[in-house]
C-alpha cells in the first residue's frame, strides 16, 4: 500500500449511482451539477483490512511509505442531492462480499 493508508475514500456502489442517475434525469432541477456520494468515508486501510478479513485472510499489508499519502480527504458535497431525498441504499460492505464471491465463482483463475 502506497504510503500509510490514512488517506480517507468515500465509495459508493456502482447500482447506488445509478439509481441517481435515473432519479436525477426524472427531476426538474435548478442545479446544473449534482454531486453523487454516500457522505461517507473510511481510511484505505481500513478498506484494505475489511478485504482482507472477508476474503485474503493470510494477506498482509505491505506499506511502501516512501510513497505520499495523496490527497487526506477525497468525499464529494451532497447537499443537494439530499435537498432532493435521494439516498444511497445499498451497504458497500455487503455489496463488496456479493461481487467477491461472484468474481472468485466465474472468473478466478488460479495458474
Amino acid at each position: 500500500m502506497w504510503g500509510d493508508g490514512s488517506p480517507k475514500r468515500e465509495v459508493m456502489f456502482s447500482r447506488d449511482l445509478a439509481r441517481a442517475c435515473v432519479f436525477f434525469l426524472g427531476k426538474k432541477t435548478k442545479e446544473n451539477l449534482i454531486n453523487i456520494g454516500t457522505g461517507y468515508e473510511k481510511k484505505i486501510v481500513n478498506y484494505a483490512n475489511f478485504l482482507i478479513k472477508n476474503f485474503y485472510p493470510k494477506l498482509k499489508i505491505k506499506y511502501i511509505k516512501k510513497n505520499l499519502n495523496g490527497t487526506p480527504r477525497k468525499i464529494l458535497d451532497c447537499k443537494i442531492a439530499k435537498k432532493y431525498k435521494w439516498r444511497p441504499i445499498y451497504n458497500i460492505e455487503s455489496e463488496l462480499k456479493k461481487v467477491f464471491i461472484h468474481f472468485h465463482k466465474n472468473n478466478y483463475k488460479t495458474k
